[in-house]
């Protein structure tokens, strides 16, 4: 474990550098944008040079910025005008909901329809769900937004079709859904659940898609495996037959849906930009449209953090599921 994590030491400065890079040789004057645009005054102009080091040449700012990275210090955002890190601290939680609720939707609609689907081979069961799979594989996450909201929003007026909600009477986590029901606040958690239901649904519909295929397809494998055929012939059947194919076939279903995870904290900018909802997507929208070099950098920081978490539980969890995998 010790020697996994050292690998993300090299991982997190190559993410360091692509982002830095890339977003640092646009052809456009950030301090001018941030001095105030057109009507800015030359001198306010190379004071914010001078603040965001943009007078040095380029490699000279990206070791500078390397090394406020790794002492804690994410800079500050031109913009808001406050530490990016107190940014990204305010804006993380309504994206962390958006995921979670986003993932377990995935887990719990997603794992049952490839099980059924591998059971139900080649049958109409079977076809509707692998066509409803590559429905959600094929389909744009901004297209399905927009027909989303038409549908349920103007069309039938039954959900929200923008914001976030409202705030419990306490908030502990920032998860507004979660803090509601640690306080008791009924009518925030309705108001919640309407208003992250289009949202979440949308983000989730992408990797369920994904998640639905793979347990078909990994289900098939095991059923079609020797030791299968084997625990059949010794009169193994029913619900341990089952947990036999589930087991057998985790790895790869825990291996997609860390990854899914991930995917879902990034996929979250175009559904929060639809859905004016304000979590890091949304933030980095506006510092991408603002030239924030440092909230760009930071929202990248965070999302690639948070992708090398996901990645080293799922390993964790293939010792748990697999002894094997020790070895």
């Amino acid at each position: 474990m010790i020697r996994r994590a050292l690998t993300f030491i090299p991982t997190i400065v190559g993410v360091l550098i692509l982002t830095f890079v890339i977003s640092h040789v646009i052809p456009a004057d950030p301090a001018r944008l941030w001095a105030g645009g057109v009507k800015a005054r030359p001198e306010i102009i190379e004071l914010m040079r001078e603040k965001y080091h943009l007078n040095l040449p380029i490699h000279e700012q990206l070791v500078l910025y390397i090394r406020d990275v790794f002492t804690g210090n994410w800079r500050e955002s031109p913009m808001t005008k406050r530490p990016v890190l107190v940014d990204l601290a305010e804006y993380f939680p309504a994206t962390a909901e958006l995921a979670i609720v986003a993932g377990l939707i995935q887990i719990a609609l997603g794992i049952p329809l490839g099980l059924l689907a591998a059971l139900k081979r080649d049958t109409p069961v079977d076809h509707l769900i692998r066509v409803l799979a590559l429905i959600g594989v094929s389909a744009p996450a901004f297209w399905l937004a927009i027909a989303l909201q038409w549908i349920f929003y103007y069309s039938l007026g039954l959900l929200p079709a923008t914001s976030r909600g409202i705030p419990p009477s306490q908030t502990y986590t920032g998860l507004y859904i979660f803090d509601s029901l640690l306080t008791g606040d009924w009518n925030a958690l309705v108001i919640n659940l309407r208003h992250i239901a289009l949202p979440s649904l949308t983000l989730a519909f992408t990797g369920l898609g994904i998640i639905a295929r793979v347990v078909r397809n990994t289900t098939l494998d095991v059923l079609s495996s020797e030791f299968m055929d084997f625990a059949e012939a010794r009169g193994l059947s029913g619900a341990k037959f089952y947990r036999h194919v589930v087991k057998n076939s985790s790895i790869p279903i825990v291996t997609i849906a860390g990854l899914e995870f991930g995917m879902l904290l990034s996929g979250a900018i175009v559904i929060e930009t639809v859905f004016s909802w304000p979590g890091i997507g949304l933030y980095a929208v506006n510092a991408i449209n603002s030239l924030d070099y440092p909230a760009i950098m930071g929202s990248t920081l965070l999302i690639s953090l948070i992708f090398i978490a996901v990645n080293f539980i799922v390993d964790i969890a293939y010792a748990i599921i697999d002894p094997r995998v020790r070895l």
